[in-house]
């Protein structure tokens, strides 16, 4: 089974450059998992990914962190995504808007497996 989490938008500081450092600016994750934990039987929340569990400790650790690149952020969520052994498979992606003169955004993919 794959569980997506599609624009989950969160605020923090982030950046290379001194403007950067002095206010929050919104990234965007994507995350595709892939888990073989639930086998369509159950309908009790703990026999599967909670994904709104999941979603609270991404938006905690991006507003909590104080990464200069995206690509590193990307690692560090990577790994605690995977933490949950129930996981197998990964794809997570970070996207910066407008951080780039006149390209609408700028992202980074994390695959693990």
């Amino acid at each position: 089974m794959k569980i997506k989490i599609n624009n989950l938008r969160v605020k923090t500081i982030i950046g290379v450059y001194p403007h950067e450092k002095k206010i929050e600016q919104e990234l965007i994750i994507n995350a595709k998992l892939s888990t073989a934990c639930y086998d369509g039987k159950s309908d009790n929340i703990a026999d599967t990914i909670d994904y709104n569990a999941l979603c609270k400790m991404i938006t905690s650790e991006v507003q909590n962190s104080r990464f200069e690149l995206i690509e590193k952020l990307a690692h560090h969520l990577a790994a605690k995504i995977k933490q949950d052994k129930r996981i197998t498979k990964l794809k997570l992606e970070i996207t910066k808007p407008a951080c780039v003169e006149n390209a609408e955004s700028i992202s980074v993919l994390v695959e693990l497996n």
